[in-house]
């Protein structure tokens, strides 16, 4: 029979942990779930139809802040960075970081202190932190001026900022396991395809290059990177701009993401679809939940097809 609850979990079939937890919602029908935050989420009656030992969902689904049913066409799908798109390896942009700069103050004859150094780093860290947990934007170029300060290297600080900044391009960035092949497969079906990042201290401009070297760049049509907008998620102003350049509406546009507290709240309370993708990192927040929860970049192709059905 069919159940009521708006949230489906997509999993492969074969691991029978995801396979029987793919209603997070209202588990009777008529029954009414409320997620956290400022998006409710009202009575949704759906059919669970299986497909290539997947599952996904279709039928009416009654929102606050969004159009009252799904939309038969998907048109646009946007993508967070960091954990969605790739990663680098724990640990190893602090250290490369900390190599850079150190290696910055070496070549200009800058005496800081190893200790100094690590100490420095950490409060412009941590400051960032607190900045995008609170949602008030601090541009990397902040961030490089700040740890200039700590460092009292005012007057020769150009070429340690610059090392800060440019600490990226040392580190392998690592792709999400069949990111490739999902987004030429959302291409082929005619969908925009856009970004939406809080970036740290590596800028749109830096991301944008590294995905151009590993060969993605050309995949995307629109943007939104906080350093050029000056908006975190869940913001919606952090949503806007890539949906403008994708010419999409929200209703009409899907989110997929890593983290509930932005990815997901953000995009929903917009009026956008959302998938949270936990391939590379399984948010353990509390918070509201993703209409889709995937572990594959492939799942999502069947989550559209089923959509625009």
């Amino acid at each position: 029979m069919p159940v009521a609850g708006p949230l489906l979990e997509v999993g492969v079939g074969r691991d029978p942990d995801q396979r029987h937890r793919h209603l997070l919602g209202a588990e009777r029908l008529g029954q009414r779930a409320e997620l956290a935050g400022n998006v409710a989420v009202g009575v949704g009656v759906f059919d669970l139809v299986g497909f290539d030992d997947r599952v996904v969902a279709h039928g009416r689904l009654d929102t606050r802040g969004r159009t009252g049913t799904i939309p038969t066409v998907i048109e646009a799908v946007t993508f967070d960075f960091w954990n969605t798109i790739a990663q680098v390896a724990e640990g190893a942009m602090p250290e490369a970081r900390r190599r850079a700069v150190a290696a910055a103050c070496e070549e200009g004859g800058l005496a800081v202190e190893a200790s100094a150094l690590e100490a420095s780093l950490d409060e412009v860290r941590l400051r960032w932190e607190s900045s995008w947990v609170e949602g008030v934007h601090m541009h990397p170029q902040e961030g490089a001026e700040m740890l200039v300060r700590a460092l009292g290297l005012e007057e020769e600080g150009g070429r340690v900022a610059e090392a800060f900044l440019g600490a990226i391009h040392e580190v392998e960035l690592e792709l999400a396991p069949e990111i490739g092949p999902a987004l030429q497969g959302l291409g082929e079906r005619e969908i925009r395809i856009g970004i939406v990042c809080d970036v740290g201290f590596s800028g749109g401009a830096v991301l944008r290059d590294l995905l151009d070297r590993e060969g993605l760049l050309a995949h995307f049509d629109g943007w939104s990177f906080s350093d050029e907008t000056g908006c975190y998620k869940p913001a919606p102003e952090a949503f806007e701009p890539a949906l403008a350049a994708l010419g999409a509406q929200p209703r009409a546009a899907m989110h997929v993401g890593d983290l509930r507290r932005t990815d997901v709240a953000g995009a929903a309370a917009l009026g956008m679809r959302t998938v949270r993708y936990r391939g590379l990192h399984d948010d353990p927040a509390e918070g509201i939940e993703a209409d889709f929860v995937i572990g594959s970049h492939l799942e999502l192709l069947g989550v559209v097809d089923r959509l625009r059905r």
